[in-house]
């Protein structure tokens, strides 16, 4: 899906138009456009992203910025390495990254016998971030995969609510996050009240705290 921008807020982007996708290369791009004046040619384009673009974009016209997901890998077995981000947070004028910020944990999963045991963990976007505009909360869901010689194994979902402001006022950090075995592939979190929800491919509706992370299941 695409999203739009206001004029409001302390910094402006008035009807930029933002699009989030791949652009072949298996890297991801968000462009912003003039949904105004109907200009083909992009305000600007970001093709930075490590890993193609999994979510929609999603605006903050208070913070002058915009979120979208991707899908990092981490690797256990040469350092403890990541790849890519989970998720970024550009400049609505400019496209630059303002910040951008990986997952808070990794799963635990049984040992796994020589050879099997040779792979990484793949993070995948369960779908679009959610923004909470009256807390400045961002809030990404993603389920993660551990890829080994032998195959993938699924290793559960994780849940992370970051601070949504700008890099400058603490935009980018890790408020808290939430390990569960449900699978969340097809479902993107929603905030009301304080309470995050997020629905699971197993059938579930999972709720959450927001601020502690804490959940149960309905």
């Amino acid at each position: 899906s695409v999203s739009v921008s206001t004029c409001g807020g302390e910094y402006p982007a008035c009807n930029m138009l933002f699009v989030a996708g791949n652009p072949g290369s298996n890297t991801g791009i968000v462009a912003a456009y003039n949904s105004a004046t109907g200009n083909p040619t992009p305000v600007w384009s970001n093709a930075s992203l490590t890993y193609a673009a999994t979510s929609s974009p999603v605006v903050s016209d208070s913070e002058g910025l915009v979120y979208v997901q991707s899908g990092p890998n981490y690797d256990p077995l040469h350092g403890g390495t990541w790849t890519g981000q989970l998720i970024y947070a550009l400049d609505q004028s400019t496209g630059i990254n303002n910040w951008m910020a990986l997952p808070a944990s990794i799963p635990s999963l049984p040992a796994q016998p020589s050879p099997c045991s040779i792979g990484y963990y793949h993070y995948a976007s369960g779908g679009s971030p959610a923004y909470d505009d009256s807390n400045k909360f961002v809030v990404a869901s993603t389920s993660v995969t551990y890829a080994t010689v032998c195959g993938t194994t699924a290793a559960g979902s994780l849940l992370a609510v970051y601070n949504a402001h700008r890099l400058n006022q603490g935009g980018g950090t890790l408020l808290c996050s939430a390990n569960t075995s449900h699978p969340i592939i097809n479902s993107s979190p929603e905030v009301v009240n304080g309470v995050i929800y997020v629905g699971t491919d197993d059938g579930y509706i999972l709720a959450y705290d927001e601020t502690q992370c804490s959940s149960g299941a309905l």
